[in-house]
């Protein structure tokens, strides 16, 4: 029951305060309809009382077959009336008592309201901690491009502490000098595949992994010092239903492997230039060879036609001479 109300207890308030406007009706109607049934049934158990001791009146007590049983007659309908009405008034009282009390009470919630909203902001701060853990930078944004989270591996890699973006549109600032869309700003916006190619250059992507999420790699020459290379991911975030409610970014820090890669790149440049190089040598040194060979053939035809024995022995052919070079660069 109501024991006191205040002004605090009014419909708006109410609202305010997630109690229903009708809080004071439904908690009346919860004890009136019983307490009218117990009325109404004591009411009609009277009622009939009265119309059998008027019967019994008449028309038993004139009859010589009247027994005790016949008198008592009355007597068992008014108690088994009253037991009947109170029976169905306790049948329709309200089970909960507690929980009507509650929404009584200006100002305050029901129990189920209040642990399903204790029960939601344990799901967040274990979500946040769950983020906030995860060794890979990310940050995530609603449907108003509005950063949520920013993760405490996203803090060190961009420096940018936490309470100075989430709450902000301000995800760009962290990675471009001047304001332009992220990633996860595309995601969002459900921008088609080609737009989002054009904006990052041939290194960006569709991903294998999921549905509608990109993937790119990027140089950023003002994170840390000389720069640094990142793979960067976004993805759609969907509720229960499906509805896409925000997106998620996640970053990689590459710059070993590019410097890895650019170091192979210019070893694998050099060794085609050596290789360029020994070409040469080795064709000038076969072209060369040739002409001793035709020298060296005519002085022995000289000495022929003298009578003279030739002076030099070995291969004659200028093949068997081109076929030892050939396997000798091949070797």
């Amino acid at each position: 029951m109501i024991t006191h109300a205040s002004h605090k207890g009014s419909q708006t308030d109410a609202a305010e305060r997630g109690v229903p406007a009708d809080w004071l009706w439904r908690s009346m109607t919860a004890y009136i309809r019983p307490a009218i049934i117990l009325v109404a049934g004591l009411a009609l158990s009277a009622y009939c009382f009265r119309t059998m001791q008027e019967w019994e009146r008449r028309y038993l007590r004139a009859s010589a077959a009247a027994t005790v049983a016949d008198s008592a007659t009355p007597y068992v309908v008014l108690i088994g009336g009253c037991a009947l009405t109170l029976f169905s008034a306790l049948c329709w009282a309200p089970q909960n008592r507690r929980s009507v009390g509650h929404r009584c009470m200006p100002g305050q919630q029901g129990i189920g309201q209040v642990e399903l909203e204790q029960a939601l902001r344990a799901s967040e701060e274990t979500l946040s901690r769950i983020l906030d853990g995860t060794p890979i930078p990310l940050f995530v944004v609603d449907r108003r491009h509005v950063i949520t989270h920013w993760n405490q591996a996203c803090q060190n890699l961009t420096g940018i502490p936490a309470r100075e973006v989430v709450g902000t549109r301000k995800a760009w600032a962290a990675f471009y000098p001047d304001e332009r869309p992220v990633m996860a700003d595309l995601v969002v916006d459900q921008r088609p595949e080609e737009e989002i190619v054009a904006m990052y250059g041939d290194r960006c992507c569709e991903s294998p992994m999921l549905p509608a999420a990109y993937e790119c790699e990027a140089a950023f020459a003002h994170l840390g010092i000389g720069g640094r290379w990142l793979l960067f991911m976004a993805a759609p975030v969907r509720d229960a239903t499906g509805s896409l409610v925000g997106a998620i970014e996640t970053f990689q820090d590459i710059t070993d492997r590019k410097r890895v890669e650019g170091e192979l790149q210019r070893r694998i440049e050099d060794l085609s230039e050596a290789q360029r190089r020994m070409e040469v040598l080795v064709s000038n040194t076969t072209d060369r060879e040739k002409r001793m060979v035709a020298l060296k053939r005519e002085v022995n035809d000289l000495r022929r036609l003298l009578g003279r024995e030739p002076k030099y022995q070995g291969p004659q052919l200028v093949d068997e001479l081109i076929a030892r070079s050939s396997a000798s660069v091949g070797e």
